[in-house]
């Protein structure tokens, strides 16, 4: 009888599995199960132990930024005063509602106000943006 090339008769037979110490055994699924835990405590134990460094470091910078609070070296002293004269131009159209807190966050800047001028370009404007500007710069 003729069975063509993919029958047991032509087939090859493979060679058993084996290690230096003998034949090799599947893994059962135990193995598999503890071997699968083993590597979610190392992780486990790997990212508590980064979690505490980070932990760590920031009650560090926040114990360091106290420190400066309380003993009054919070601030840098500029190294010398300001030398640069600004002019800040502000557009504006129909912008009653907002002009006036935008006015007065640009006076409030931390810079000497002799070096510095605050100027809104306000033109063809249907409301009192120019009036309320004038009221918020005085």
């Amino acid at each position: 009888m003729f069975r063509g090339r993919s029958g047991p008769a032509n087939r090859r037979a493979e060679p058993p599995v084996t290690s230096r110490s003998g034949p090799c055994r599947r893994s059962s699924s135990s193995t598999r199960r503890g071997a699968l835990r083993s590597l979610i405590t190392v992780t486990s134990v790997a990212s508590q132990g980064g979690v505490a460094v980070m932990t760590g470091y920031f009650g560090l910078l926040t114990v360091a930024a106290w420190r400066a609070v309380a003993t009054g070296r919070h601030r840098t002293a500029p190294a010398a005063p300001p030398k640069h004269r600004f002019v800040i131009l502000v557009p504006a159209h129909d912008e009653e509602r907002l002009i006036g807190s935008t006015v007065a966050s640009l006076m409030a800047l931390d810079y000497p106000p002799a070096l510095r001028s605050v100027h809104v370009v306000a033109d063809n404007c249907s409301d009192a943006t120019a009036t309320v500007f004038t009221f918020a710069n005085a």
